[in-house]
């Protein structure tokens, strides 16, 4: 996992991989919603949270506005060794 992290903070992801997430977001904003319960919830949700129901109207496109060198700048920002938990997963005894 650190390895990893440290790529993302490094190295700019693919423009294939760029491309996939962009069109994940696409996909799940459109998909969220393409149904009026899906709509009321939205407004629902940018008014309560966000004082703005009209974000609707521009959220997707926020989105998109993100560029592969925000992904690594937030990605230094927030995975750093301080911002995680690490688990343990240890088998039971055997005869407890």
């Amino acid at each position: 996992m650190d390895d990893e992290m440290k790529n993302v903070q490094m190295t700019p992801i693919s423009d294939d991989e760029f491309q996939k997430l962009r069109n994940q977001v696409e996909n799940d904003f459109v998909s969220g919603n393409s149904r009026v319960a899906g709509i009321a919830e939205s407004l629902a949700n940018y008014h309560m949270y966000y004082g703005d129901a009209n974000l609707i109207n521009t959220e997707l496109e926020r989105y998109l506005a993100v560029t592969k060198e925000d992904i690594m700048r937030v990605a230094k920002e927030y995975f750093v060794p301080d911002n995680r938990v690490v688990l343990y997963y240890l088998p039971k005894p055997a005869n407890p």
